[in-house]
């Protein structure tokens, strides 16, 4: 009988253990939940929001590791973040990790309250980063690769300036790729692509003696186009870029005269060719079209950039170091983004200037 009383009272005192723990832990900060949404970003530079949730805490804080570059609610992480009663926090990683293909940040939560000691909670965020695929072999037909181009359909197109050719890597095949080559399309040192709105795809052939621009008709590519100084008034001279605005214009420059001529959409054989000392071009090579219609043109000899006015071409603004603080340097490259700012690659200067 007592051994069954002590059994009892031993039993007695485990549950009445059981439950003061149960008010301790009770009283004390808690966190119920933590986590971020999105958990896995696809790059640098996105954002994630973190959420979480507790009981009996009066105040969060908030570190990460890696911390370097990481802002949190707008403010730059310099070491754990005092959050007060936030229930949530924007979290923006830094746009360059130089090297890393992916890497994990770790967010550690803790709760303080007025009574136990403090609770703490960790959710990790992933970011994926940039994966790098190289494709080569002979079925590519690679030789001195130069002008790039992709098309509406996610097809590639890239020149071979010594190989005399143009391959494509098809839109989710580029492990299947088809080359163009041959007499019949005319490529003769091939530099610039561009893809017209109608998928029509246009190369300038540069090379002196070939003075051409060969035209890939959208779905008909074994039946090229090609538009030559022997053919028409095209003022060809060692074309070298070539692009096409939202009206279907194709525009290319002419290293070589030094001009541009624009092949008028739907009048192609009638070309018109813009040159004088007011166009300002001297060795043209690169040109964009941006979402408003107007034409850009590098001068590499020069250092300068023309733009032709949509609707004015006639009337064009030559952009150099003499008239404003551009830090041109043999500008090769030029392209439109969709906010209509113009980027400059300066082939000597190392530099990239940006027309805002």
């Amino acid at each position: 009988m007592r051994h069954r009383r002590s059994l009892a009272a031993i039993a007695l005192g485990v549950t009445l253990l059981m439950a003061g723990c149960s008010r301790q832990t009770a009283s004390g900060p808690s966190i119920a939940s933590f986590s971020a949404s999105p958990a896995t970003l696809a790059s640098f530079g996105e954002r994630t929001t973190l959420s979480w949730s507790g009981s009996n805490v009066t105040g969060y804080s908030l570190s990460v590791s890696p911390g370097t570059g990481v802002t949190v609610n707008g403010s730059a992480y310099a070491g754990a973040l005092d959050l007060g009663a936030s229930t949530s926090a924007r979290v923006s990683l830094p746009s360059n990790n130089a090297g890393s293909s992916s890497l994990q940040y770790l967010f550690t939560l803790t709760a303080a309250g007025s009574g136990g000691a403090a609770a703490t909670r960790m959710t990790l965020v992933t970011v994926e980063g940039l994966s790098a695929t190289v494709y080569s072999g002979s079925s590519y037909g690679f030789n001195g690769p130069l002008g790039m181009a992709v098309d509406d359909s996610g097809n590639v197109w890239i020149t071979n300036g010594v190989g005399n050719s143009v391959t494509e890597l098809p839109s989710g095949e580029y492990t299947s790729p088809v080359v163009y080559s041959g007499s019949s399309y005319g490529f003769s040192g091939p530099r610039g692509v561009a893809v017209d709105a109608s998928g029509n795809v246009w190369i300038a052939n540069y090379q002196f003696g070939g003075d051409s621009v060969t035209e890939l008709p959208a779905g008909d590519y074994a039946n090229p186009v090609v538009y030559s100084n022997a053919t028409g008034s095209y003022g060809f001279s060692a074309p070298f870029g070539v692009a096409a605005d939202a009206s279907g214009n194709i525009w290319i420059t002419n290293a070589g005269a030094p001009s541009v001529t624009e092949l008028p959409a739907g009048d192609f054989a009638n070309p018109v060719v813009y040159s004088g000392g007011s166009y300002g071009f001297s060795e043209p090579y690169g040109v964009a079209a941006d979402a408003s219609g107007n034409i850009w043109i590098t001068n590499a000899a020069l250092a300068s950039v023309t733009e032709l006015p949509a609707g004015d071409y006639a009337n064009p603004v030559v952009y150099s170091n003499a008239t404003g603080s551009y830090g041109f340097s043999s500008p090769w490259g030029v392209a439109a983004d969709a906010s209509g700012n113009v980027w400059i690659a300066n082939q000597t200067g190392n530099s990239v200037t940006e027309l805002r």
